[in-house]
């Protein structure tokens, strides 16, 4: 008789389980799809934003708003993101799994989120190697057009609360280095200014970054005797290294013996400008070999002869 009654018990006890977790299920479900109803997502990206995804949580990269229908404030919550990068091949180049993303806490009805939050570059996945070991560099993407989208999935539970966001796309552009102005290459100067000031000028980045503004590192090597100028440059520390960011000029007070007096130097000097980006690395280009430096010019220090010029003028009046 007590086993017939402790198995009803067991029995009893065990149909009550399974209520409570049924009722546990229908109420997440009910919530999944209350919140997938009364949440909106508004997923907004710059057209040109920084290729490197560890700047992405400034608020110019991009920006993420949920915002509840009808003005309903929503009672404290949590959801995750899953996030998804694709290149214009259309192959994955990041994702953050859902099953490693971050929950995030949410309440009232208007919720902004910037393009960090849903990246959480320390829970996600490069497809690409070598972008997973650039990410201490900032995860930098190369030039190309990407895309991006997303989904909200609930924090603690395993159902999604809201479908996949239209991919946005974005470009990470490939740029043209600056050309070299003045000293325009192979011009000679006259000693006697150049002794005091040498104007330096080039053409801006182009593109432009956008947001950023481009870094110029100014290089001058004065070649040495029995080299080119290329060698020069590829073998010596410069003279001159000077940085500058925002304009395309740069004054030099060379404060120098500009002629060729002593056996180790001559009047003759090599330059270029290599273009830096919001994180102080050269910029990317289809040549990888330039390392952000433009094609350099020469120029050469001279000194005129004024009473010859004179003479010659005479002659020709």
């Amino acid at each position: 008789m007590k086993k017939t009654m402790n198995k009803k018990y067991q029995i009893l006890n065990h149909y009550k389980e399974l209520k409570v977790i049924l009722f546990v299920m229908l109420l997440c479900l009910s919530f999944g799809e209350a919140a997938a109803q009364s949440l909106r997502i508004n997923l907004t990206v710059n057209s040109r934003p920084s290729a490197y995804l560890a700047e992405w949580y400034r608020p110019q990269n991009g920006l993420v708003v949920l915002t509840t229908l009808k003005g309903e404030e929503m009672d404290q919550t949590y959801i995750r993101f899953e996030t998804e990068i694709y290149n214009i091949d259309e192959q994955l180049v990041y994702t953050l799994p859902v099953t490693n993303s971050s929950p995030i806490a949410l309440s009232g009805n208007v919720m902004t989120f910037t393009l960090s939050d849903v990246l959480q570059l320390q829970n996600g996945h490069f497809a690409d190697s070598r972008m997973t070991n650039s990410f201490a560099g900032g995860g930098k993407l190369p030039a190309d057009q990407y895309t991006i989208r997303l989904r909200i999935w609930h924090g603690m539970e395993d159902f999604q609360i809201a479908e996949w966001t239209p991919p946005k796309v974005f470009l990470i552009s490939s740029y043209q280095l600056p050309t070299l102005i003045a000293p325009a290459n192979e011009q000679e100067l006259d000693m006697n200014k150049a002794r005091s000031v040498i104007t330096f000028r080039w053409t801006p980045l182009a593109p432009s970054m956008g947001q950023s503004v481009a870094s110029y590192r100014i290089h001058i090597w004065r070649v040495l005797p029995n080299q080119t100028p290329m060698q020069t440059m590829r073998s010596t520390p410069p003279i001159e290294d000077r940085l500058v960011k925002g304009t395309t000029q740069y004054i030099w007070q060379p404060r120098l013996s500009m002629m060729d007096d002593d056996p180790v130097e001559t009047n003759q000097f090599i330059w270029s400008v290599q273009t830096l980006d919001e994180m102080d690395m050269p910029v990317e280009t289809t040549d990888s070999s330039m390392n952000g430096y433009s094609e350099p010019a020469t120029f050469t220090v001279v000194k005129h002869n004024n009473n010859a010029k004179a003479v010659t003028n005479e002659n020709e009046n």
